[in-house]
């Protein structure tokens, strides 16, 4: 249902002024400009946009295995790495059974879930939001120090032993709502803005 809600939508959306451009369609990219940004200058942006496109054509590979971009290259592959040893991925495909080791049963294994998974969108969008006022740095140590300590308080709860009581299985599920609320905070949304 939400992925053909989705589709509808990007199918009513127009491509980028960029991608027409790049195209040599020069009224389309105009068209869309303007229904962007009504109040500003659709030409203005046009040739801006025409002289972003002939400045990267000049590049290759090899001017970003140089200075000064060698060190962002490097940050940005060494990123897309930490994103995928974080344990994101087992948490979320696993979370099921971890809620059900922590006493949950039936329905509320997947109530949890689906509500790890609604105040993760949260977190995203929160990261989407503020990034801009806070920077990037400072949403992605926000996002890593959370699932730093939620890491830590289920490896606390795990350490006290295997029967989880009413107190310890709602801590648990905190601690797995953190780490993924503060994965989509922090590496999850700004691996992609630093890639950028």
């Amino acid at each position: 249902m939400a992925s053909g809600l989705v589709l509808f939508v990007l199918l009513r959306l127009p491509d980028t002024p960029r991608w027409y451009v790049m195209r040599r369609r020069r009224e389309d990219t105009l068209a869309t400009l303007q229904r962007v940004d009504t109040a500003g200058d659709a030409e203005e942006s046009l040739r801006e946009i025409e002289a972003d496109l002939s400045a990267e054509l000049g590049g290759n590979l090899r001017e970003m295995l140089r200075l000064p971009y060698l060190r962002p290259t490097i940050f940005v592959l060494l990123l897309g790495c930490l994103v995928q040893i974080t344990g994101i991925n087992a948490v979320t495909y696993y979370s099921p059974f971890i809620f059900h080791d922590m006493g949950w049963h039936g329905h509320e294994v997947l109530l949890a879930q689906a509500l790890v998974e609604v105040f993760s969108v949260f977190a995203t969008v929160s990261a989407v939001l503020v990034v801009d006022r806070i920077g990037r740095r400072v949403t992605l140590l926000t996002g890593v120090g959370v699932m730093i300590a939620s890491t830590a308080l289920l490896v606390v709860l795990y350490a006290q032993g295997s029967h989880f009581s009413g107190l310890a299985s709602a801590l648990g599920f905190v601690g797995i709502l953190f780490f993924t609320a503060g994965f989509n905070f922090g590496f999850g949304a700004m691996v992609w803005v630093y890639a950028s």
